[in-house]
């Protein structure tokens, strides 16, 4: 999962160099159109800059949807467009750069203390263990 994470937020900042566009991967919960339509007001800009900040990550993304299957693919399912005048857009997709760069950074940690927490499990396993010829 770590992997398709990664490939995720990758994709996501290189559509954004090449077309000045980023999908939400982040995404809102809301219960009534109406909510919904009051969220998506420009003078919620600030208020979405502070829960991106320091109250989302892609573990806690309400627009990635983990597949059933033998495969567990993780799949963005919102692609609304943000439509804010240009300047509001260019610093909310900038909050949204800075979140994937903090949120490869935080999958990467975690992969790679995975990795290392398993390599220790394997040395420490009873069938890695030297054997010590007996006389």
């Amino acid at each position: 999962m770590a992997r398709q994470l990664l490939d995720i937020v990758r994709r996501a900042m290189k559509l954004y160099r090449e077309t000045g566009y980023m999908p939400d991967l982040y995404g809102l919960s809301s219960t009534s159109n109406a909510e919904r339509l009051g969220l998506a007001s420009i003078w919620k800009l600030p208020w979405h800059l502070w829960s991106f900040l320091a109250g989302r990550d892609l573990l806690r993304s309400w627009n990635l949807l983990l597949g059933d299957g033998p495969e567990r693919r993780v799949v963005l399912v919102d692609y609304d467009l943000v439509r804010w005048p240009q300047i509001v857009r260019r610093i909310y997709f900038a909050v949204r750069w800075i979140l994937c760069w903090r949120d490869e950074f935080l999958i990467s940690r975690l992969r790679q203390r995975r990795i290392e927490a398993a390599v220790k499990a394997q040395a420490a396993s009873p069938e890695n263990a030297p054997v010590i010829p007996t006389a």
